[in-house]
């Protein structure tokens, strides 16, 4: 079965929505009502006054908070690495060596009974990737971001410049003036 365009495909995606929304809600729900009950007055609170408030109310509220946060953040975590891998996944397989832009074992995957290919090594490597960039600073990880998503805005726009040039007569989808 081929589902949008990957063969063994499953429609996972409403499933994983359905499931966030719903964590989302139970992580959320109870611990703001929690936080009115301790400090009716919102303009009052302040960055960790759920957690305060949870311990306040009880020790199990408290701990409670503590496993769903942990649970939210590994959700966040899963869902940043496993469409990270599969886009390294999808560089490292190319077969024409002008468009390969990873090695080849990056491209390693398994298949199994059903057609579904699951590429574990860019997984791996997409999850050390991304447990060593959580240790950093916020403030060194928003700039690297920008810093890196420049370059990468110069890059496109100068391979389309020099696609331009070297290619003037290739099929586009468009043309501009």
């Amino acid at each position: 079965a081929e589902y949008m365009g990957i063969h063994g495909g499953r429609p996972t995606y409403v499933r994983g929505l359905t499931g966030a929304i719903l964590l989302g809600f139970l992580t959320y729900a109870p611990t703001t009502a929690m936080m009115y009950m301790v400090v009716p007055r919102h303009k009052e609170w302040s960055s960790g006054m759920m957690m305060r408030a949870a311990f306040d109310v009880s020790p199990f509220a408290g701990n409670l908070m503590v496993v769903t946060a942990m649970v939210s953040c590994f959700g966040q975590y899963a869902a940043a690495v496993f469409p990270l891998a599969r886009l390294v996944w999808a560089v490292s397989i190319v077969k024409d060596p002008r468009r390969k832009m990873l090695p080849t074992f990056v491209s390693t995957s398994s298949v199994d009974a059903k057609g579904v290919v699951t590429p574990y090594v860019s997984i791996i490597l997409s999850s050390i990737i991304c447990t060593v960039l959580a240790m950093a600073p916020y403030a060194i990880l928003v700039e690297s971001f920008l810093v890196l998503r420049i370059v990468n805005l110069v890059c496109e726009y100068g391979a389309l410049i020099i696609l331009r040039y070297k290619e003037p007569h290739a099929p586009r989808p468009f043309r501009i003036p």
